[in-house]
């Protein structure tokens, strides 16, 4: 929690330039927080500064037992540092600080590191996409690994790679090839040699359908990483392959290093099943927000708001994710539905993540009617570009509620996304949900199909204005305590030196 004496303390200390930093930090405004109330929740932690005269990064290095304490920097610099002698540092201009964008270079071209392969099942604008993506540009601005990038083929994320000087390579090689038993040992060994020829020291393979990836690494001799985002069932997860290929599927977790889950709930699943075969470990996601922020950057709630056509006491309610039976949006159209007619006339569905499918078509069936009864609706298809992601952006920033009605998820990003927008959140507590946020605090839990229950608590929200407040400032509050993202790669950065070194050594001793 932000305590008021830490807020006083900078406010006085001449070493905090709140104009400075709402404009810097155009984030802040969007979310109608105080600027020095945002340094001390989640502004440090992002590594930022607080005036021209004060560097966070830089006091940070120097001192690192106050990062280990969990100290805000400033405070501790004015309350303890400066009498100590420690020294405080201003801020450096960067050249990331310009809206240049670099030509990509190539990998011969850059400063000797170990390559690491991120291997994508697909490059689509979606949460294990998504995740990856992040970690790989993460790590490559760190400057300690080289990441590469390998897909089966391109897709709207090949440009968020290419922006971020990420080498990409489309081997053509999607787990389907692997059904062709003939071939199969082939495609393997051309996907080995793919990552031979990287010279990968490391391949990180995201998702259980990239099994195939593990055992390819694993005939070059390349240690892996492997990511399980999903929170299926671990006995019948491949129970669609033939026998012999689940067989090999299953196989591939001994191939691998470790394994990563995104929420202990999900790994608790797998501990019988992979105890003695491979070491696993939780990473919480921690997501890069301002990825999502900056195309609202230019603007404000109010603007977007009447962009959209709404009134003053209308209610957004938000659900973002691809529209399919596992995710459960028919609980949504269900509980509306039994609503009172003046909330209705009130009420706008925004929904995102339509695609081709008959489960789409129905819940749009199923809003138009809705839209009758007075309800209005937003829906809007799968987003296929980082442009078409500032319709999302805005839909979060002109939102009251966000509902997630997943029966089955990990450790969903749209949460987090949904809490640093700083909104109301309804959610079913699937696995990894529970991790992130406190039923009754922080969010509202109700169990999947229960749709009086969460016409209840959407009917609460839409009559209390000072619950909707409370709710969204206490989510915001607990995404402070989650993995942020920097923490979220340094866990990944210690995996993967933990992983290289154990190699090393069995290298040395064979």
């Amino acid at each position: 929690m932000v305590k008021l004496a830490d807020i006083q303390i900078l406010r006085g200390s001449g070493l905090f330039d709140e104009d400075w930093y709402r404009a810097r930090y155009q984030d802040v405004e969007i979310l109608g927080m105080c600027a020095i109330e945002h340094y001390l929740w989640v502004g440090a932690r992002l590594k930022r500064d607080p005036s021209p005269k004060f560097s966070t990064t830089r006091y940070l290095e120097c001192n690192p037992d106050v990062e280990i304490a969990g100290s805000n920097p400033l405070v501790h610099y004015i309350r303890w540092g400066r009498f100590e002698g420690r020294q405080a540092f201003p801020v450096e201009p960067k050249a990331s600080d310009t809206s240049v964008i670099p030509l990509a270079r190539k990998r011969s071209e850059r400063p000797s590191r170990d390559a690491i392969v991120y291997e994508s099942h697909n490059l689509k604008l979606q949460g294990a996409p998504n995740s990856l993506f992040e970690i790989a540009s993460g790590i490559m601005r760190r400057g300690n690994f080289e990441p590469v990038l390998m897909a089966p083929r391109g897709g709207p994320l090949q440009q968020s790679y290419a922006a971020s000087d990420i080498e990409c390579v489309f081997h053509g090689i999607p787990s389907e090839f692997l059904l062709n038993a003939d071939r199969r040992n082939s495609f393997l060994q051309t996907l080995s040699k793919h990552y031979k020829d990287a010279n990968a020291k490391l391949v990180h393979v995201n998702t259980l359908p990239n099994y195939h990836c593990v055992l390819a690494a694993a005939m070059a001799g390349i240690p892996v990483i492997w990511n399980v985002r999903e929170s299926e069932d671990p006995d019948s997860y491949y129970d669609k392959l033939p026998p012999d290929l689940r067989r090999l599927a299953y196989s591939a977790f001994a191939k691998a290093s470790t394994v990563v889950f995104v929420a202990e709930a999900t790994r608790q699943k797998w501990v019988d099943k992979l105890s003695g075969v491979v070491e696993s470990v939780t990473i919480h996601n921690g997501i890069d927000l301002g990825r999502l922020m900056r195309h609202v950057y230019a603007t404000n709630r109010p603007t977007v708001r009447s962009s959209l056509g709404l009134r003053e006491d209308d209610i957004v309610l938000l659900n973002v994710g691809t529209v399919n039976k596992r995710k459960g949006q028919q609980d949504i159209v269900d509980a509306v539905q039994i609503l009172d007619d003046h909330i209705k006339r009130r009420l706008v569905i925004a929904m995102v993540g339509f695609s081709p499918t008959q489960y789409s078509d129905y819940i749009k069936q199923r809003l138009e009617a809705l839209s009758k009864e007075g309800v209005r609706i937003i829906a809007l298809d799968e987003t296929t570009s980082e442009e078409e992601r500032r319709r999302v952006a805005e839909l979060y920033l002109a939102s009251d509620i966000f509902v997630l009605t997943s029966r089955i998820e990990s450790y969903p990003r749209v949460i987090l996304e949904a809490m640093g927008f700083g909104l109301a959140i309804i959610s079913t507590p699937c696995f990894g949900v529970k991790e992130q946020l406190v039923n009754g605090i922080s969010g509202l839990f109700y169990e999947e199909e229960q749709i009086a229950d969460l016409s209840g608590k959407i009917r609460l929200l839409c009559d209390d204005r000072e619950k909707r407040i409370q709710l969204g400032f206490a989510a915001r509050a607990q995404l402070s305590r989650l993995n942020s993202y920097d923490q979220m790669l340094d866990a990944y950065e210690r995996v993967y030196k933990s992983v290289l070194r154990k190699n090393s050594i069995q290298v040395k001793s064979a």
